[in-house]
């Protein structure tokens, strides 16, 4: 089983998946995930490759969903996928997957869940997030 560290400072945390996220580390286009989290204990942070997710651009905000992690950069939206590394690190995410579209989230935006998918706050104003599966079912 792998070792913890005390996890890094984040500026966007999100929980989903059995895992907390945390993106806005100290590598901008990093975000860390946790183990899969036990109840009643702490969620652990290994130092481990297997439990980081690198992206092309700076990371601006995350949020989990649908079973795939959301990170949106200033420019663009990112989902990955994928159950990652179990304690042992074995197992990994799936690589970041771009989605087709002309916008992304302003540093800090918040992402704010609707009914109708999640708001956020772009350079060109505030946008609705919604995640259409493979088989065309909106999400």
């Amino acid at each position: 089983m792998l070792g913890n560290i005390v996890p890094p400072a984040a500026r966007y945390v999100t929980t989903g998946g059995s895992r907390v996220w945390l993106g806005g580390v100290l590598k901008p286009r990093r975000v860390v995930a946790s183990k899969i989290l036990i109840e009643s204990e702490p969620a652990q942070f290994p130092d481990d490759a297997s439990f980081f997710i690198d992206f092309p651009e700076d990371i601006t905000a995350i949020k989990w969903g649908d079973g795939a992690l959301t990170a949106w950069s200033a420019d663009n939206i990112y989902l990955v996928s994928g159950d990652g590394p179990n304690d042992q690190g074995v197992g990994s995410f799936g690589e970041p997957q771009r989605v087709p579209s002309d916008v992304g989230a302003v540093p800090d935006s918040p992402v704010i869940e609707t009914q109708d998918g999640w708001m956020f706050q772009s350079k060109r104003g505030i946008y609705l997030f919604r995640v259409v599966r493979r088989d065309n079912q909106e999400v």
